[in-house]
C-alpha cells in the first residue's frame, strides 16, 4: 500500500502518494478517482532523490484543474461516492455508507443490513475509498462467479474457470482455454448491464470473435443487450476514471 502525504498546492491541501515502479523509466504524475494524485517513480530512485514539493508547486495549476475534473466526474458518477451517508450500489441494491472514526490502527468494514459500516482511524475520502474498494473486490469474488454459474446452467457452455480481477479499462474477457475474467466493478452497474456483460463473455465460449454469428448469439442470450451496451458506453468511463 502506498504511503499518503499532504502538501499545499495553489492554496489547497492536496493528499498524494508515491508509487515506486520497476517499469517506470521517468518520474510521472497520475490522477484518477481510484488513486487520487500519485507520483510514479522509477525504482532506481529513492524518495529523498525527488523534490516532490517543488514539482507539485510547478504543476500546481494543472493538478488543481485535474482534481476538480475528477471531483466533477465523481459527482456525476452513479453510485460511487465514499463519504459518510453516501449511497452505494451492490448489484442494484442500494446501501448506505456510514464512516465512523475510531482509535483502532487498521480500518475494518462490514455490512449490517442495508448499511455498510466502515470503522477507520482516518476518515478522508481517499482512505475510505480504499477500504470500501477492498470490500467490493472481496464480495465480487463470490457474487460474480455465482451469477455466471446461474446464467450458464441452462446453456451448458464449456466454462472452465471464472476469475474476478481489477482490470483498468475493460469489463471482462474470455481466454481460449475457457476462462472468463470479470471486473469487480460489475457490482456497481445495474443488474441488467451485469447480466449482459456475463452473457457477452459466455458467447465468446462459442464464438471467439465479434462476428455476425457472435452478435446473433448475444441477442439470443440477452435480448436487451443493446440497451445495456448503450448504458455502459455512456457511463462506463465514470467507473474507470476516464
Amino acid at each position: 500500500m502506498n504511503r499518503q502525504y499532504t502538501l499545499e498546492v495553489a492554496g489547497r491541501l492536496v493528499p498524494y502518494s508515491v508509487h515506486f515502479s520497476g517499469k517506470a523509466k521517468r518520474l510521472s504524475l497520475r490522477i484518477s478517482p481510484d488513486t487520487g494524485l500519485v507520483f510514479v517513480v522509477p525504482k532506481r530512485l529513492r524518495r529523498t532523490d525527488v523534490n516532490y514539493e517543488a514539482l507539485l508547486k510547478t504543476k500546481g495549476r494543472w493538478i488543481v484543474q485535474k482534481l476538480d475534473n475528477v471531483a466533477k466526474l465523481q459527482n456525476q458518477q452513479p453510485g460511487v461516492s465514499f463519504t459518510d451517508g453516501s449511497k452505494l450500489d451492490v448489484v442494484g441494491k442500494e446501501i448506505i455508507l456510514r464512516v465512523i472514526h475510531t482509535s483502532q490502527k487498521r480500518a475494518s468494514v462490514r455490512l449490517e443490513g442495508e448499511v455498510l459500516l466502515v470503522l477507520t482511524p482516518e476518515v478522508g475520502e481517499l482512505q475510505v475509498r480504499k477500504v470500501v474498494t477492498a470490500w467490493y473486490k472481496h464480495v465480487a469474488k463470490n457474487i460474480i462467479p455465482e451469477r455466471v454459474d446461474l446464467l450458464n446452467a441452462p446453456l451448458g457452455f464449456p466454462c472452465k474457470k471464472v476469475a474476478v480481477r481489477d482490470q483498468k479499462s475493460r469489463w471482462g474477457s474470455c481466454s481460449r482455454r475457457g476462462t472468463l475474467s470479470f471486473n469487480w466493478r460489475m457490482l456497481l452497474v445495474p443488474p441488467s448491464a451485469m447480466d449482459y456483460l456475463i452473457y457477452h463473455e459466455l458467447a465468446h465460449l462459442k464464438e471467439m470473435n465479434h462476428s455476425i454469428r457472435f452478435w446473433r448469439l448475444v441477442r439470443t442470450l440477452c435480448p436487451t443487450y443493446a440497451e445495456a451496451e448503450h448504458w455502459l458506453k455512456k457511463n462506463g468511463r465514470f467507473f474507470f476514471g476516464k
